[in-house]
């Protein structure tokens, strides 16, 4: 089995998404333990200065990782 790099970040990546979505199903039908992820959203966009990072973030992401020629 040869692990490369790529499949190393691909598998981490789809952890976190499935660990995301679980989150967020059990935050949705279980409020006793978990706030929705709704109400979390809303707290943490409520300034603009957090709304601003993290479009500025998103952007700078994009870029260098997304949009950039990367040599093989």
């Amino acid at each position: 089995m040869n692990l490369d790099l790529a499949s190393i970040f691909s598998a981490t990546y789809s952890a976190l998404g499935f660990a995301c979505i679980i989150v967020l199903i059990l935050g949705e039908f279980t409020s006793k333990r978990l706030v929705p992820f709704s109400q979390v959203i809303r707290r943490v966009l409520a300034t603009r200065t957090v709304r601003l990072s993290i479009w500025l973030a998103w952007w700078w992401y994009g870029y260098h990782f997304l949009i950039a020629d990367i040599p093989h």
